[in-house]
């Protein structure tokens, strides 16, 4: 299940390794739609939200593209074993990250202030679950999640 809130610039440095960028709006009237169900928003705060990932759009889609090239630049690099070459790719995808979780943090906020304290609440315990998953999901297909994540999300 998608986010239930800003899924263009949550999916900016993971959906950049997973394949090709996606199209914004119909995925955005899809994502609006979902925290519309979830969430109930009324259509003032429909509108509202939209204009928010409206906004951020464009930004989100110049850090998927950026996060795209950085990383094509770390696995050439680490290709021809350049060391050189592999920590200024590393420091450009980290520096991608950082910014693509900014730009989330900042949306998150600005969509956080449309909702309702309990719209607010279900819309970070739905993050919390879909992260959650997310790591129940790579441990399934063997990949290691990161150290101490199950220790915050025990018990929910």
């Amino acid at each position: 299940m998608r986010t239930l809130f800003v899924t263009l610039a949550l999916g900016l440095c993971l959906g950049a390794q997973a394949g090709p960028p996606h199209d914004g709006p119909p995925d955005m009237d899809i994502h609006i739609a979902h925290m519309t169900e979830r969430l109930g928003l009324t259509t003032d705060q429909e509108a509202r939200v939209r204009t928010i990932l409206e906004t951020t759009q464009d930004e989100a889609e110049g850090l998927r593209d950026a996060a795209h090239q950085a990383i094509e630049q770390l696995r050439a690099a680490r290709a021809s074993e350049d060391d050189v070459a592999m920590d200024q790719a590393i420091s450009l995808v980290l520096e991608t990250r950082a910014e693509a979780e900014a730009l989330r943090g900042a949306t998150q906020e600005q969509v956080r202030e449309v909702l309702t304290t309990a719209q607010a609440a279900d819309m970070v315990l739905a993050e919390i679950t879909r992260r959650h998953r997310m790591g129940e999901m790579m441990r399934t297909h063997g990949e290691q999640k990161p150290p101490g994540r199950d220790k915050r999300l025990r018990g929910l």
